[in-house]
């Protein structure tokens, strides 16, 4: 009776191990947060289990392509600071992760850039201490000790460009220069000015008279990113004009 029972209760075990099946392998991307500079890059991998899979057999995309860009082949390039949703579909599976562009330098708080605004409107948005006031300009002090003055133009009360003012050290130069490179599209440098733009900002970083080691931001009204000569008429045009002078 006993050995009855024993070959029973093998047979029961055999027939439960054949019943279970093993779990059917998954698709896998080796990150699904990261966080990379602007100047960095990363290989996507894709697995099927333990096995590689090609990453050219998926279809990448990008939700925000200001970032960075993703090859077909799952290498992404990182470009300015901000958040992205990388995707890659195929084989009835959709990946994604979550890649966020953090800065090297936090040199300053960026002004308030919304070309048109009106003073009122600056004044709620400005965090910094306001020093003064003019029919044609607003002056702030700097929050730390590498940025001077945040200045604010007006022409009939509707904003037309903003000056920061930064403190003339070596290290804050090139400081700044790192700091407008992961916001902006590096240009180039024309008369003695560093470049930068997007599609609605121009910015001219350089020695200004009277006040200073500068960065001046205009108004890109072509909506060209690149445009090298676009950027230096807008920013010789703005130093023309400008009618904000340093405080003493």
């Amino acid at each position: 009776m006993k050995k009855q029972l024993l070959a029973l209760l093998a047979l029961a075990m055999i027939l439960t191990s054949c019943s279970k099946k093993d779990p059917e392998p998954k698709y896998s991307l080796d990150q699904t947060a990261l966080e990379l500079n602007y100047d960095k890059k990363h290989q996507f991998v894709i697995k099927l289990g333990s096995k590689d899979i090609e990453e050219s057999e998926f279809k990448w995309s990008l939700s925000d392509e200001t970032v960075g860009f993703v090859s077909a082949s799952g290498l992404f390039n990182a470009y300015r600071i901000g958040k992205t949703t990388i995707k890659a579909v195929g084989a009835n599976v959709t990946l994604t992760s979550v890649v966020t562009i953090a800065p090297y330098s936090t040199l300053c708080a960026e002004p308030y850039i919304k070309y048109g605004a009106t003073k009122s409107t600056v004044k709620s948005k400005e965090t910094r201490t306001l020093q003064d006031e003019t029919a044609t300009a607003l002056y702030y002090r700097g929050e730390n000790a590498k940025i001077k003055n945040a200045l604010y133009g007006f022409d009939n009360n509707l904003l037309q460009s903003m000056v920061l003012v930064f403190a003339d050290t070596e290290a804050v130069v090139k400081e700044s220069i790192k700091f407008f490179s992961e916001r902006y599209t590096y240009l180039g440098i024309e008369d003695d000015l560093y470049l930068f733009g997007n599609v609605d900002t121009f910015i001219g970083m350089g020695y200004f008279e009277k006040l200073g080691f500068c960065a001046i931001y205009l108004e890109n009204k072509t909506g060209e990113t690149g445009n090298l000569q676009a950027a230096k008429s807008a920013v010789q045009k703005g130093k023309a004009n400008l009618v904000l002078q340093s405080k003493r």
